[in-house]
């Protein structure tokens, strides 16, 4: 057994006695194993969608189009150690690992990094009325007011989402996505690793339980609640308005004056941004008052420390 088999294998000891095959491999050993043209090349046809899943050797040698067959074998055999790569009898097959790496290098994260110039975009802001412009850089989509620069919303998305479509289009593909993360991290599941979130509510500045270089003081440092990954450390926030987003009170609303709220971008909702459409009523028990208004008509939502509704007025 190679001194890397020795790291990467234990055995471990499973319920009543018997034992199970535990692999374990060290961060660096890992990046050092796919760290290689020809093994992300071999990971990348296993992955080819038109492949069943499996390939047999000298199909995935001609595949990866590499002519000395113990070279091969060795990038091969390394895969298969490092737990990338699967192999059964002659056929070989992704592991997770493998397939994770695929699908990172596909995202264009650690390859491609474009850049959007601002543009407009639909929706007004919400204190100076000037319209508002979209742009994409450092993975991350920025909206914001052309007038007063105020941050409306901003989130990341993939350079790969920019293929194929126009900076409109991506960007609200890149909102929806945002939008799918926030409910499975609100629902206690991280988006980034599936770890367990715990939430914070914060009132001011001072609660904010992240550090990050992309907050905004002024709009994210009101009323919100965050949620951290205990694993990871991703995190997420919202504001009240946007927990009540899908209540049936504020979808009808919208309705009424034949729009689907699910359609509309956050940019286009000013009171999940607008702080000043936020009133805290009661300590103990905590309870946040929230106008919600639209075309002249509105309604008012009481939320308590969870940003359930208790109440529409």
């Amino acid at each position: 057994m190679t001194a890397q088999n020795e790291e990467s294998r234990s055995i471990v000891e499973g319920s009543g006695g018997s034992e199970s095959r535990s692999r374990a491999v060290a961060p660096d050993v890992a990046f050092k194993t796919i760290g290689n043209e020809t093994r992300l090349a071999i990971l990348d046809a296993l992955w080819g969608p038109m492949k069943s899943g499996t390939m047999r050797f000298a199909e995935l040698r001609r595949t990866v189009g590499m002519r000395d067959g113990s070279q091969f074998n060795f990038h091969l055999g390394k895969l298969v150690d490092g737990g990338f790569v699967e192999k059964v009898d002659d056929t070989y097959s992704l592991h997770q690992a493998g397939a994770r790496v695929i699908c990172t290098l596909r995202t264009g994260y650690l390859t491609d990094h474009p850049e959007i110039e601002a543009f407009e975009t639909a929706g007004r802001c919400y204190v100076c009325e000037a319209p508002l412009e979209a742009r994409y850089e450092d993975e991350m989509y920025v909206v914001e007011c052309s007038g007063c620069d105020r941050l409306h919303t901003r989130g990341w998305f993939p350079p790969n989402v920019l293929t194929g479509r126009t900076p409109e289009e991506a960007l609200l593909v890149g909102e929806r996505a945002m939008k799918a993360s926030i409910a499975l991290t609100v629902a206690g599941i991280c988006s980034v690793c599936n770890g367990t979130t715990v939430r914070t509510l914060s009132r001011g500045p001072s609660d904010v339980p992240v550090q990050s270089g992309i907050l905004d003081v002024e709009r994210d440092g009101g009323i919100r609640d965050w949620y951290v990954c205990s694993h990871c450390s991703a995190w997420v926030t919202r504001s009240p308005g946007d927990a009540v987003v899908d209540h049936p009170a504020v979808v009808a609303l919208y309705s009424n004056h034949g729009v689907d709220i699910r359609t509309c971008p956050r940019w286009e909702l000013p009171w999940t941004i607008d702080t000043s459409v936020l009133d805290v009523v009661s300590e103990d028990p905590f309870r946040v008052r929230l106008a919600v208004a639209f075309e002249g008509d509105e309604r008012v939502l009481t939320l308590d420390e969870a940003f359930d509704v208790v109440s529409v007025e």
